[in-house]
């Protein structure tokens, strides 16, 4: 009884700790010790503990997969149970060689299944394959068990989540992640289900001074839910026929998976930004949208972007008065809203709010916060009369993102047959929600 004892406190020790710090080897064998106990004749006459124990192992078998699908997903669980996406720089790097695989067999991969559902839906098509390429696409399709776990898959008609192979979903979901501008500066939230609640408060906790043997006053929180529902991300490109004819394998497999990163990831951002709630963002409301965030004009009558000073920009930043938010806070702007900012000077010539920093480690800032250039923002020439022409804040406190660990890819060479063109399109399903609506203020010019 007592190794048991022993065992079970190992094993809520390790529950106890954040996931990055759980030694899941250590768990496994804490688990099998406590099955074996059971299967002795003195567990077998512990009443209940049995049931207890299959509760525990589904625990952590279930965090087990969920901890593989954000892995899937090219996330990391910090010691703070925070995900973040892993590799970003070096992968954002390959994107802009044109590269959407770390390797050239994936690539080759890939386009091999590619090539395979487009001549599946020509007349004729799979005897103009190649013997290579056709064996390659039939391994894909063995080595994901495309055929056995989705009996309905055929080549002619299987739909595109059955196409996009489990092998290549998680490297394009990352490349996404990778090429996004803002919406990968956004607090992640992985959604194993299209419907997920995230916990928030509308009122957060206080603390009180109080004298000694005196009943210290009590605060109450109030928390509510951020309902993430997944919508669908659509993107649909055309491709030349000469490209699968001529190109090879590879040069297919890297094109046709980095084109749909930067498309994907830039409709991503746009619906931060822009969204209007409508079907046209998949009913996302973008921060410029929204009217939940604080909007800070200036105190004279400064209507258009020109006539911001120095001081009209101060009087936005102090308007986000959150220090958690304040500590890793961005300025977001489009490229010709920060060159006009960069241009105010003070009267002895030299510029107000812009710092190039000649010092090393220390980028560009303004006010001495770092800038984040998206050209989803607006435009310098359409900053006018109350227009908002920026944001100022922490992204990853103000909005979640929750992206549906799954992608589905799908030819068609009907529809281009007269101009001699594959469609190729992509479907992403994720949602971006409000969280913090304190931890952004925009800054508008004066109505």
């Amino acid at each position: 009884m007592q190794k048991l004892f022993n065992v079970w406190s190992a094993l809520m020790a390790q529950l106890a700790l954040a996931p990055a710090e759980r030694d899941e080897k250590a768990m496994a064998q804490q688990l099998k010790e406590a099955k074996q106990f059971m299967e002795s004749d003195e567990g077998k006459g512990l009443a209940g503990l049995p049931s207890r124990l299959a509760q525990l192992q589904k625990q952590i078998d279930d965090q087990a997969e969920a901890s593989r699908k954000w892995q899937k997903m090219g996330l990391q669980i910090g010691a703070d149970s925070v995900l973040t996406p892993r590799g970003r720089t070096e992968r954002l790097e390959m994107l802009k060689d044109g590269r959407g695989f770390l390797s050239d067999k994936t690539a080759e991969r890939f386009a091999s299944l590619v090539l395979y559902r487009v001549a599946a839906l020509r007349p004729g098509g799979m005897d103009m394959l190649s013997l290579r390429v056709r064996e390659m696409a039939e391994g894909v399709i063995k080595d994901n068990q495309m055929g056995r776990e989705k009996a309905d898959f055929t080549p002619g008609t299987g739909t595109g989540s059955y196409l996009f192979a489990d092998e290549f979903r998680p490297e394009i979901i990352r490349n996404v992640e990778a090429a996004g501008v803002l919406f990968p500066k956004c607090m992640r939230v992985p959604m194993p289900v299209p419907t997920v609640k995230l916990l928030r408060e509308t009122t957060g906790f206080q603390a009180y001074w109080t004298s000694p043997a005196t009943q210290p006053t009590h605060s109450a929180p109030v928390l509510a839910y951020v309902t993430l529902s997944a919508e669908k991300l659509f993107g649909l490109i055309y491709l030349a026929n000469e490209y699968f004819r001529g190109a090879t394998l590879a040069d297919v497999g890297q094109w046709v998976s980095s084109g749909l990163a930067w498309y994907l990831s830039d409709m991503l951002d746009d619906a931060l930004v822009n969204g209007d709630g409508s079907s046209t963002y998949g009913g996302i409301t973008g921060f410029l949208q929204s009217s939940n965030f604080s909007t800070v004009a200036p105190v004279d009558d400064h209507d258009t972007l020109t006539e911001i000073t120095a001081g009209d920009y101060d009087l936005a930043q102090a308007g986000l008065t959150k220090d958690y938010a304040m500590r890793e806070a961005e300025n977001i702007m489009s490229l010709s809203v920060l060159m006009t900012l960069k241009a105010i000077r003070t009267s002895s010539g030299y510029p107000a709010l812009y710092n190039s920093s000649d010092t090393p480690g220390i980028p560009p800032n303004l006010n001495g916060f770092p800038i984040a250039v998206c050209q989803k923002m607006p435009a310098a020439s359409a900053c006018t009369t109350s227009a908002k022409y920026a944001a100022f804040g922490s992204l990853r406190r103000s909005h979640a993102v929750g992206m549906v660990h799954d992608l589905q890819f799908d030819v068609d060479a009907s529809v281009g047959f007269l101009t001699d063109q594959t469609a190729c399109r992509a479907i992403l399903e994720g949602d971006i929600q409000e969280v913090d609506t304190s931890a952004l203020v925009i800054p508008i010019t004066h109505s």
